[in-house]
Order: structure tokens, then sequence, then C-alpha cells
């Protein structure tokens, strides 16, 4: 049985944007599926290096060997309609190589500020377990082995942001590759949030007596 492995990482911190920058991150080989409302869709085609621009943030990963490549979770990610942020979640980029190779974003044209950055870090290959992730951020480092973990940074006026997602050598996993998902800059902690709300997200009805207003 295909297993769904959720590795969920968040950096979060008060909000210093106008307002979340959520970007939807794929692989060209998935190819174009349905618009995920609320994020801005980025195809990465390969390579070491990548760049995306959203909301004026330049974000820019890349890899010091292998390749940036991508899939998705085939199961849920079709569906023309995404109830639940299954593309948001169930698609990213890795790398070529399961040796451990880090990924590097780099993110520039922040305002000055205290920052949160949301990531999440989802397998969609058939493995039962995959590495812990330790995250730099301007050297400042954490490691995501649960749910979620809780870093803020802080940006002065012009500053360059560099977080390096490094798969860490983990008991019963031999596939050392680093996941990466959609991203959401300034954004809520998802882990105080609503699980399944009703109404759903973008959905002003409601129901009362059975009927809908």
């Amino acid at each position: 049985m295909l297993q769904f492995i959720w590795i969920v990482t968040f950096v979060l911190a008060f909000v210093a944007q106008a307002a979340p920058v959520k970007v939807r991150v794929n692989h060209v080989s998935v190819g174009n599926e349905p618009i995920e409302p609320d994020y801005a869709r980025w195809t990465i085609f390969g390579g070491t290096s990548a760049s995306f621009t959203n909301s004026g943030v330049a974000f820019k990963p890349s890899v010091p060997s292998s390749e940036l490549k991508g899939s998705r979770y085939k199961v849920i990610t079709p569906k023309m309609q995404s109830f639940l942020g299954e593309r948001v979640v169930g698609e990213g980029i890795s790398t070529d190589a399961i040796t451990g190779i880090a990924i590097t974003l780099i993110l520039t044209d922040l305002s000055a500020g205290t920052h949160s950055l949301l990531t999440y870090h989802n397998a969609w290959d058939n493995l039962s377990k995959v590495a812990n992730i330790k995250i730099t951020i301007n050297d400042v480092t954490g490691v995501s082995e649960a749910a979620s973990s809780y870093v803020t940074f802080s940006v002065t006026s012009g500053q360059t942001v560099t977080i390096v997602y490094t798969p860490l050598a983990t008991s019963g996993v031999t596939d050392l590759r680093a996941f990466v998902n959609a991203r959401e800059i300034d954004g809520s902690n998802v882990a105080d949030t609503v699980k399944y709300p009703i109404p759903g997200h973008g959905d002003e009805h409601y129901e009362s007596d059975g009927a809908v207003k």
C-alpha cells in the first residue's frame, strides 16, 4: 500500500509583509494541473537552480550537485477540486540523488522586520520512512523530526535570507532526500488552524434547517 508520508516544517513569526505570500511548487514532469486558490504556481524545469518572484519576493532554490527533480502523489493531486490543499502538499521538488544532498533556498526583497516561512516536506514515493531534515536559516539551525518546528527570523532592509534543508542520516532510512512542497511567507501556523472547516475555504454559504442560505 502506498504510504503518504507527512513531515511538515513550519518557520513562523510575526507578519511583516502586507499579506501572506503563497507559492505552490511543481516540477515540469507533473504538467499543468488546476490552479490552487490563493497560491501562485511555480513550475521548475530541473537543473541545479531555479528562480521565481511572487508579490515582490524572489525565491531561488539550488543544489550543489545532482539536479532538482520533482513529482506528485498521484492518488490525490489529479482531482479537479482540491478541498484540503492536496496539491499544495502532494507535489514538489527534491533531488535526483538520494545521498543526502541539501537544498538551499535564497529569499530576497523581503521587507525589513520579523517574518515567517512555512514549508511543507511531503514525500510522494512509496517510502516507509523519510529522513529528518536540518533547517538552517542564516546560520541558525533547527531539526524537523515531528509534525512541525517553530523558528523565527528577522530581516534588515535589503538583507538576503539563506535557508538550507539538509537531510540527516536517520535510522532505517536509505533514501536521503529533502522533499520540498509549497511555501508560505508570513502566514498562520497551520498547526493552530481548523483542520476540516465548515463551510469550506472560500464558501460563504451556511446551512440553516437543512437549507443552504
